[in-house]
């Protein structure tokens, strides 16, 4: 059971929840050497999502490495700043909340990479079930404080990151459950390494403004291909900001469209 913190989150008007669902199992970790350099795709993550952190709380970041220079143009940060909730989600076989729901102008700093790293040496496998059933439970927790303390709510958008191979193969009817609640989630499903297309398809959501990619063949490792990952999720949020419905650019760079066909 996660703790929440909603004395991080303030009722203004309007609110617009989004989450990152990060797979941190084994293989996230499993090392490649490109040019004499070693990397993981989790080094990526953990160094995408600081970035990321910076970028919502300031509305600009300017870094030395990956991710080198970020911005959101002034009129939408400031729809993000005052709209935007955001929360990380970490899983492997077990799943633990990273961030709690938080409002954007209520972003502190901490080690997330160091947080991300922790999460990851508690995995032993894969289980999407067991991540579904948490979101789940998160979703129906967040949205109960949210109808109590903003007038008006966006559906929350999930953008689920993987490397694919569940270990559960009963993770679907987990899956299913999140299409009940009133304000079930839209599902962008966003697969790399090792995740199958039919895989993916079957967790992008076809109804709230989900969408699924995965990784084209021919592109080698994870290295490079994560930062197209965070890119895209950092537009979704812009779009996003600007109305009231879950909003994706329509490509990836490095990866193949995938039709959804979750609910």
């Amino acid at each position: 059971m996660r703790e929440f913190a909603y004395e991080r989150m303030t009722g203004f008007g309007s609110a617009f929840p989004f989450y990152l669902v990060i797979d941190v199992s084994p293989s996230m970790n499993d090392e490649i050497t490109v040019k004499g350099e070693t990397f993981s795709a989790l080094d990526d993550i953990k160094e995408w999502t600081a970035a990321l952190m910076v970028l919502l709380r300031e509305g600009a970041y300017s870094g030395t490495t990956a991710a080198q220079s970020l911005a959101f143009s002034h009129e939408d940060y400031h729809q993000i700043y005052e709209r935007g909730l955001f929360s990380i989600v970490a899983f492997g076989d077990q799943v633990e909340t990273i961030l709690p729901l938080t409002a954007i102008h209520r972003l502190s700093h901490f080690d997330i990479g160091k947080s991300l790293q922790k999460a990851h040496e508690k995995q032993s496998s894969t289980h999407y079930g067991t991540a579904f059933q948490y979101l789940l439970e998160v979703l129906n927790q967040d949205d109960q404080y949210l109808s109590n303390h903003y007038s008006d709510r966006s559906r929350p958008a999930v953008f689920f990151i993987t490397d694919g191979k569940p270990k559960d193969r009963g993770w679907r009817s987990s899956y299913d459950q999140l299409s009940k609640p009133a304000y079930s989630p839209g599902i962008a499903a966003l697969g790399f390494g090792h995740a199958k297309t039919h895989t993916i398809a079957r967790i992008a959501t076809r109804s709230h403004g989900g969408t699924g990619f995965v990784q084209s063949i021919g592109v080698d490792g994870s290295h490079g291909v994560i930062g197209h990952v965070f890119e895209f999720i950092i537009n979704s949020v812009a779009l996003s900001s600007r109305g009231k419905k879950f909003t994706t650019p329509g490509g990836l760079p490095g990866f193949d469209y995938v039709p959804a066909k979750g609910y």
